[in-house]
């Protein structure tokens, strides 16, 4: 016979947000690492991208204050390519003379 009350069921994972953003950041840095170690390229990619709109909406809402390292900039052209790799119109290509080279689209 199933069990009605929810009081005697325990979750199975526990799953919190810290409220120090340093904190915040380093557990997001670790999911990038765990995805990058089990090899979940893409995985990986969508946090590594998550983590750059978090990074620029933490600058944008002062809570990161780049005014205090003026050698610190964020690259613009640097995101705009994360931007165009992650959500299309680029092409990842294997040359064996260079490795690997990532094609973008005009």
């Amino acid at each position: 016979m199933a069990k009605t009350d929810s009081e005697h069921q325990q979750p199975k994972s526990v799953l919190w947000h810290s409220s120090n953003v340093s904190d915040f950041l380093k557990q997001n840095m670790g999911m990038i690492q765990a995805n990058s170690l089990y090899n979940n390229q893409f995985l990986q990619a969508s946090e590594v991208w998550k983590f750059v709109g978090q990074v620029i909406e933490l600058i944008n809402q002062d809570i990161i204050d780049l005014r205090k390292k003026p050698e610190l900039k964020l690259n613009a052209d640097a995101v705009n390519r994360l931007d165009r790799i992650y959500n299309g119109g680029c092409y990842l290509v294997t040359n064996w003379e260079d490795y690997m080279r990532i094609k973008i689209k005009s």
